[in-house]
């Protein structure tokens, strides 16, 4: 790696000739196109990469196969950006101004009263938001792209070996030999061949060669552009006094063996990497890679100890198939691994790793292969499974092995027994709060039911008879009450009384009590027993009477669980004691559904 740097300036100024090969480029992909009605604005990568991802794929499967290459109906194609700004035969499709009441968005909301499309059937509206999204983007779509009955078919491997720019081989150009320019009386002397091309394309716009910088000058580019950071005043005397015709590589070399230098290089490594230290959004689980910074060292390392490229891919690919156990190179596999977790969907995380290692090692998305084959080249979506299958038999082992040496044995014994401790901390407190929720809830199930009363829009409730109520809890709570009938033994009275208005509470208690009169066997007895007993007036008042069964319930079943396991005694009793602890109750749960209940503190503890 270092060799790449020796000569720097001269990098440096091949910069001008990468620029002209990428024009070059881009007006060779768009030759033989028509000239679009207008000019596209520039896309971003994020925006590219969400269009392939999201969009194209819905205009693929429901829209391409009435309005593609092999048929327009009503004169409208949606294959590439220049046909979706044409339109149809009723003009156009997409509105950038307002992209809700575009043609497109409205026939996909099949309204009763016009077309429907597509015609297998209406779309979710999430499908239909990102539509709207797209256009209200100025629909990004790659400017590039070709009609195939324009180019060669590069999706057959052959052919695109030999006429896709990227497959096919690298090739030595020959080396342009420039004359004196008859003004100018240039060049100045040539260093290495990469200057007759920058001389080349310097001569032919009638340019000459910037004057050469002074050490001084030079020695603060080089520093900067090897080690991002200014030359000290000692580093610029020792270069400025070197009389030696090497002083300059003499000068790089001491750049190049500074760790900065590989701190510095390793970051752009680390952006194709996709380098991060935190998973993403997983839920509860811990969102940090705690090691994470064992993958930034080992690419750090790699620039300082210019290890072989072939080798530095190698590593990070099968590291753990190369190098023996507790190798220090095991952390190149960071590689793959340091990626987001997408709530630990695996065939996301899979795509995520396909994704790094084409875009990154070939500088080939395969991306679009997810769904179809690929349009332009030659990926099928079969080769981008096999490479899946590849990615979801990947095993990683739930503890990461130790790499590198140990160079203080009774420090790492002191830690490993403080860490064991620490785990059977944690292990203790999983298995004893499950228990200590459930006593919990079960005890104010009074405040919780006002709580979910309040969800539902009640005002007006007395305050909890104890500090916060779990949130998490509540939640759950009116999510099983949503889904609990109206005439439900236990829920029944609650689901009722509280699912009326304010106003006539009164007025439905009076039609229950009538009702238990009529049918005494639909409500439970210890219910009704206790609302009869002490009447409510209202849904704090009904809370409080729910909430005295269920904690006299639960007192009795910690009494009686061990001699009746299988439940209470009393039928009655048992059927409150069962819509108490039903499944996925706050109160019965186990770990590790119980960490969904944590608060904060107990979360950090």
């Amino acid at each position: 790696m270092n060799d790449i740097f020796k000569n720097l300036d001269v990098i440096r100024r091949n910069l001008s000739g990468f620029c002209l090969q990428g024009a070059c480029l881009a007006m060779l992909l768009v030759v033989g196109r028509t000239v679009q009605a207008e000019t596209p604005p520039e896309f971003s990568s994020e925006q590219l990469h969400h269009f392939e991802t999201s969009i194209r794929p819905l205009l693929v499967t429901h829209c391409q196969s009435c309005h593609g290459p092999a048929k327009q109906e009503a004169g409208l194609r949606l294959d590439s950006r220049e046909a979706l700004l044409k339109g149809g035969d009723s003009g156009p499709v997409v509105n950038f101004d307002s992209p809700e009441t575009s043609r497109m968005i409205a026939v996909m909301k099949y309204s009763a009263d016009d077309i429907q499309m597509p015609p297998a059937g209406a779309r979710p509206t999430a499908e239909i938001d990102l539509l709207v999204a797209w256009i209200r983007d100025r629909a990004p779509w790659p400017v590039a792209e070709v009609a195939i009955s324009d180019t060669p078919d590069l999706r057959n491997p052959v052919i695109a070996r030999a006429h896709h720019w990227a497959l096919r081989p690298i090739s030595m150009p020959a080396i342009p030999q420039v004359a004196l320019h008859p003004q100018l009386g240039w060049p100045t002397p040539i260093y290495n061949e990469i200057d007759s091309f920058i001389d080349a394309a310097l001569a032919k716009e009638s340019l000459s060669r910037n004057p050469e910088a002074d050490r001084r000058t030079l020695a603060r580019r080089v520093a900067i552009d090897l080690t991002g950071l200014a030359p000290t005043f000692e580093q610029l005397q020792q270069f400025e006094q070197d009389s030696g015709s090497d002083a300059y590589e003499q000068f790089v070399d001491r750049l190049l063996a500074s760790p900065a230098y590989g701190e510095r290089w390793a970051r752009h490594w680390l952006d194709v990497a996709r380098y991060a230290d935190t998973k993403g959004y997983v839920f509860t689980e811990d969102p940090r890679y705690p090691n994470a910074y064992t993958y930034r060292d080992y690419v750090v390392n790699a620039f300082n100890n210019d290890l072989p490229y072939d080798q530095f891919i190698k590593d990070q690919l099968a590291a753990d198939k190369l190098h023996p156990e507790n190798s220090p190179a095991l952390a190149a596999l960071g590689f793959l691994t340091v990626g987001r977790r997408f709530l630990n969907n695996q065939f996301d995380i899979a795509d995520d790793r396909i994704d790094v290692i084409c875009r990154g090692l070939m500088g080939l998305s395969v991306g679009c292969a997810r769904c179809h084959d690929h349009k332009f080249d030659p990926i099928p979506t079969a080769d981008y499974y096999s490479l899946q299958s590849v990615m979801l038999s990947i095993q990683e082992p739930p503890e990461l092995p130790i790499i590198g040496e140990c160079k203080d044995e009774a420090a790492a014994t002191a830690y490993r027994q403080e860490r064991q401790a620490l785990l059977q901390k944690v292990a203790e407190y999983e298995a004893s709060f499950p228990a200590k929720l459930e006593a919990e809830v079960a005890a104010h199930m009074e405040d919780y039911l006002k709580e979910v009363a309040k969800l539902r829009g009640w005002t007006g409730l007395a305050a909890p008879t104890f500090g916060e109520p779990r949130e998490p809890a509540s939640h759950r709570w009116r999510e099983l009450l949503d889904q609990t009938p109206a005439d439900h033994p236990v829920w029944g009275p609650w689901k009722q009384l509280t699912e009326t208005a304010n106003s006539d509470f009164s007025q439905t208690w009076s039609l229950l009590q009538q009702a238990w009169e009529q049918k005494p066997d639909g409500v439970s007895p210890v219910i009704r027993q206790a609302l009869v007993d002490s009447p409510p007036t209202d849904v704090s008042q009904l809370a409080a009477r729910y909430g005295q069964v269920f904690a006299s319930i639960y007192v009795q079943w910690q009494t009686e669980k061990g001699t009746s396991p299988a439940g209470l005694a009393n039928p009655a009793e048992e059927a409150v004691r069962a819509a108490l602890m039903q499944p996925r109750s706050p109160v019965g749960t186990s770990w590790p559904d119980a960490r969904n209940f944590l608060r904060r503190t107990e979360r950090d503890e």
